[in-house]
């Protein structure tokens, strides 16, 4: 099998939308639903859903690496960032390091993303690991590799390209990226496509 960063187009991402419209309309339709729901909400319970929301998706990235955050130093930190809170209570470097990607990320969704902004987002998410290099590209030699099951029969999910490629390869995804923002060159228009591909 043959990885994405191994197609002969990549990251010239090709998808045939036939057939998605009633999934697009379902879409908008929830969309609207949520929207409306968040806009009957008083100023601060809107604020205090998008910090729960923030947290909620902090703590879900963070398991997906099996990191596992206090709930509470999340939300804490979170607050912090965005002025609620005076300070944090949050102890948790980890904690701390998610929250303020999550908060930076809200803020800064819309700018072109670069090497530094990415280099800047590991730094922040890597607080208070001591085995990581934070900032700046890998460079082991051994395959990086999303796997499965119990060791000795384990399932590769994707090999990541070699960490010698990396920059070259991300240089290209990041062209991709901006190029196919809504102000790109060549945009992809709906953001379930986007956020999709």
């Amino acid at each position: 099998m043959s990885y994405n960063w191994q197609q002969t187009d990549w990251p010239q991402f090709r998808y045939d939308l036939s057939g998605l419209e009633e999934i697009f309309l379902t879409f908008a339709e929830k969309t609207g639903e949520v929207a409306g729901l968040v806009k009957g909400l008083s100023p601060g319970a809107q604020i205090e859903a998008a910090v729960e929301l923030m947290a909620t998706e902090a703590l879900k990235t963070s398991a997906i690496e099996g990191e596992l955050l206090s709930r509470r130093d999340v939300l804490s930190s979170i607050r912090k960032n965005l002025g609620i809170e005076k300070e944090a209570q949050a102890g948790d470097k980890r904690a701390i390091g998610i929250a303020t990607l999550m908060t930076d990320v809200r803020q800064s969704f819309a700018a072109p993303l670069s090497q530094e902004q990415l280099f800047e987002w590991h730094r922040m998410i890597m607080a208070g690991h001591r085995r990581i290099q934070p900032g700046q590209w890998r460079t082991h030699a051994e395959p990086m590799e999303v796997i499965s099951g119990p060791i000795g029969h384990e399932t590769v999910h994707f090999e990541a390209p070699p960490s010698s490629i990396v920059p070259r390869e991300m240089a290209r995804f990041i062209s991709w990226f901006n190029d196919t923002s809504p102000d790109g060159s060549t945009p992809i228009k709906k953001a379930v496509v986007r956020s999709a591909v």
